[in-house]
């Protein structure tokens, strides 16, 4: 079943990029978020569930660079719950890499530091972003992954183009 959620992740991955390549993009300078996807844990002892995501990343200006802040909880034979907060860096206006250090809490457990590591592709459909997004999470006596679905939503409908630095090309032509 790994294997099948992995591949269907490389593909819609792919076609978020082939979708969005010829198109001119802009980041939403304020969204939430949700994500919804499986849990592979990475020890043995751990048995796998299901992770749900609510975040919110505000722009910081007209740079590549987000903050916010993100709370997941793991539906499981154990559940868990992180509130991180979270830097984000977009290289490419549809992809995100994301740094989200925080607290984990795991049921009767105490609050312990934990550290998220979250990439995801979108594409807008709608006014919304839409896309697949894996994560890696480290937290006490535990590594897990998780491969699923972002949906994000603008809060206000603004964008802001990204600034370019000079020479740069985009879509064929230079951006000054």
């Amino acid at each position: 079943m790994r294997k099948v959620w992995v591949l269907l992740g490389a593909m819609f991955w792919a076609a978020g990029t082939w979708a969005q390549e010829h198109h001119a993009a802009a980041y939403h300078v304020d969204e939430v978020g949700v994500g919804l996807a499986p849990v592979f844990a990475m020890t043995e002892e751990e048995a796998p569930g299901t992770a749900f995501h609510a975040h919110y990343v505000h722009h910081l200006g007209r740079t590549a660079l987000g903050l916010g802040a993100d709370v997941e909880h793991v539906f499981a034979d154990h559940e868990s719950t992180s509130f991180m907060a979270l830097i984000q860096w977009s290289p490419h206006p549809y992809t995100h890499l994301v740094l989200a250090p925080g607290l984990f809490h795991a049921t009767h457990g105490p609050w312990d530091p934990a550290v998220h590591l979250e990439a995801y592709q979108d594409f807008h459909w709608h006014g919304m972003a839409i896309g697949p997004f894996m994560e890696w999470a480290f937290e006490p006596g535990q590594q897990q992954m998780e491969l699923g679905v972002h949906l994000g939503v603008p809060l206000g409908g603004k964008e802001v183009l990204p600034q370019r630095r000079h020479g740069h090309h985009h879509h064929g032509h230079t951006v000054d």
